[in-house]
């Protein structure tokens, strides 16, 4: 009995890390982001959407102007046309709401259970995952990943003993 439970732990910590190495090799051109205008005052042009995702905010169009000082009309704002969304997250169409990103609480997770639904909102991109704040944040800033494993393996073996 206490090879078995070795042998599986071992076997899921191989998994688990060569779900890791396959994830880390993947082709980077997806998390690259947006590339913005070179003009300086779109540097200050900030529409992130709040915490957890959601409805992203259309992005203003090249030829809009933002109302300046004393209700005349500002510098041009510009933009790509495409949905703003908060940094490390994505726009994505119709995507389940449980697989289109990954949180903190889920990470060991290697074959999530998919839901049939069709949610369009600003999801985490590849390799990040929402924390319990809200934020998309690399693996590493999710917290104690000893206990977060812990209680995922225990999971396994309790699902199994049923």
């Amino acid at each position: 009995m206490g090879k078995v439970m070795v042998l599986n732990f071992s076997l899921i910590v191989i998994v688990i890390t060569l779900r890791l190495t396959v994830t880390a090799i993947e082709s980077p051109s997806v998390n690259l982001p947006v590339p913005r205008s070179q003009d300086p005052s779109s540097a200050a042009v900030v529409n992130p959407v709040l915490p957890g995702g959601g409805e992203p905010t259309p992005a203003p169009m090249i030829n809009a102007a933002s109302p300046g000082a004393n209700g005349r009309p500002g510098p041009a704002l510009t933009s790509n046309g495409k949905y703003l969304c908060g940094r490390h997250e994505r726009y994505k169409t119709c995507q389940s709401s449980t697989c289109g990103e990954k949180n903190c609480r889920n990470r060991f997770r290697l074959f999530p259970k998919c839901t049939k639904d069709c949610v369009s909102k600003c999801f985490c991109r590849r390799r990040f995952y929402r924390n319990e704040k809200g934020h998309c944040v690399r693996f590493y800033q999710c917290g104690k990943w000893i206990k977060s494993l812990k209680e995922h393996i225990e999971g396994i073996f309790k699902s199994r003993a049923e």
